[in-house]
This record gives structure tokens, C-alpha cells and sequence, in this order.
């Protein structure tokens, strides 16, 4: 039993000798492409916060101009208005509700 576990360890000791020279070779290669996407990844962060801050300061600009996201401005509805549209919902369905607009002339 015990020389089994003594082989065993035998092959992966042997396993690990043959394969740290490749990994040693490759090492070099792994840190410059590591390096590499880090740089791109810092080049991609500092393009994304310019990008965020222009964004920011559209969004600051749009809100003090007092327009919405469409770039309408808002409209104001008087409490007239808003006791017809109440008074036309309650009339829907019954035929009357076009009797709280006045004809146009």
C-alpha cells in the first residue's frame, strides 16, 4: 500500500520537474500580455471618464435649461384643465364627454 502512495508521489514530483522549465519559458510571455491588457484596460478607463464627464455635464446643462429628454418644454396644465380631463374620464363610454369642449372657431 505504502509503495504505491511512494510511486505515485514519484510521478507527480517527476510531473512537476519536467513541466517548470516550459512553465519558466512561459512566464515572460504571461507577465507582457498581462502588462499589456492593463494598459489597454487604463487607456480604457480614462476614455470612459472623460466620456462621463462630458455626459455629466450635458446632463447638468439640460436640467438647468429646464427642457425634458425630448427637448420640449413641459407643459403647464391649469386646474381648468385638469377638471375637464377628470370630468371627460368620468363621462367616457357615455356619449357626452365631447360636450366639455366648446366648438373652435
Amino acid at each position: 500500500m505504502q509503495e504505491k502512495k511512494e510511486v505515485k508521489e514519484q510521478a507527480v514530483e517527476q510531473v512537476k520537474e519536467d513541466k517548470t522549465p516550459a512553465l519558466q519559458a512561459q512566464q515572460p510571455d504571461l507577465i507582457g500580455k498581462a502588462n499589456s491588457v492593463a494598459e489597454r484596460l487604463e487607456k480604457g478607463n480614462k476614455l470612459f471618464s472623460a466620456l462621463l464627464d462630458r455626459q455629466e455635464k450635458l446632463q447638468v446643462e439640460k436640467t438647468l435649461g429646464g427642457s425634458t429628454e425630448a427637448g420640449i418644454a413641459p407643459k403647464v396644465t391649469t386646474d381648468e384643465d385638469k377638471a375637464i380631463a377628470a370630468a371627460k374620464k368620468q363621462l367616457e363610454g357615455t356619449g357626452y364627454e365631447d360636450m366639455l369642449d366648446p366648438p373652435k372657431q
